[in-house]
């Protein structure tokens, strides 16, 4: 693939941190989380969004911080 082409897409794509797949940057997630290092962003397809904010409320409910 050229190298132009490449960076054109790469300019309007962003990968998904679990599934490594290409997505629109307009159907992409942002995945703001608090570490102890600071503030982490992460980019996710839907489905590994939907997936990840699951695992989030799972864990919340666990904890009881859902209500």
């Amino acid at each position: 693939m050229s190298e132009w082409f490449k960076r054109l897409t790469e300019k309007h794509t962003d990968d998904c941190f679990y599934c490594n797949k290409k997505v629109d940057k307009k159907e992409a997630f942002s995945i703001k989380l608090d570490t102890g290092d600071g503030p982490f962003e992460l980019k996710a397809c839907p489905g590994c969004a939907d997936d990840f904010n699951d695992i989030l409320k799972q864990i919340e409910e666990a904890r009881g911080e859902g209500l």
